[in-house]
């Protein structure tokens, strides 16, 4: 071992560096470390439904469009709210290889042909305006002479027209408040030109106390 250094106690500096010392001072720490936390009562969850693609898609000689396929109905429980951060279509068509094999469409394949919808409550999430077709507007297809067809109808602010999230980028979050009923629904505008197969919904968020949301919106 080498030799020990020389150690020796100094006095304050005669520069004003330092301050008086003084007394231990109570501090207590508040939303701290907590803040970012969420509390007991705040459940997160994530889900993925699927519903099948309808076949026969047309019966007779009527045009079927526009179809409404049901992917999931959720209820909001009594005295709870469910926030929404995200919602994201998707849909899947045969692969061409394997009886059973499915793969995503892509997304500007699915555009035109499938449209998606999801309201929470009597609100409509995807509410913006777009030519897609109305809801119950039948399509004129060709082959079909019916003069109780119409065209396109432009200002329907319901059907989002491409598949993946429908909700924007930004963090932004949708709520639904006990009793609601939250849909999301694929919308076949026409009939595809690729075999298609299934549909999914991916939904994400957190369920919290109704009041505790209910003091959340009224202090913003």
């Amino acid at each position: 071992m080498g030799p020990r250094p020389n150690t020796a106690s100094l006095g304050p500096s005669p520069l004003p560096q330092e301050e008086r010392g003084v007394g231990k001072v109570p501090v207590r720490v508040i939303d701290g470390f907590t803040q970012f936390l969420p509390k007991r009562s705040t459940i997160f969850f994530q889900r993925c439904y699927f519903a099948p693609f309808p076949r026969p898609l047309q019966i007779g000689l009527q045009p079927p469009f526009p179809v409404e396929v049901p992917v999931a109905r959720i209820q909001a429980p009594h005295t709870m709210a469910i926030v929404f951060r995200e919602a994201s279509f998707r849909v899947y068509q045969h692969s061409g290889i394997g009886v059973d094999d499915i793969e995503e469409t892509p997304r500007s394949r699915v555009t035109t042909y499938i449209g998606f919808s999801f309201k929470i409550g009597n609100r409509g999430l995807t509410d913006f305006s777009t030519n897609v077709q109305a809801p119950n507007t039948p399509v004129l297809l060709g082959g079909f002479n019916n003069p109780n067809a119409t065209t396109v109808q432009g200002g329907s602010g319901t059907i989002y027209p491409f598949s993946g999230r429908v909700t924007p980028d930004q963090p932004y979050a949708h709520y639904s408040m006990p009793g609601d009923l939250i849909e999301a629904n694929a919308v076949i505008l026409r009939a595809p030109n690729f075999d298609a197969r299934l549909f999914s919904v991916e939904m994400s968020g957190w369920i919290v106390g109704a009041t505790e949301l209910q003091k959340i919106l009224d202090s913003l």
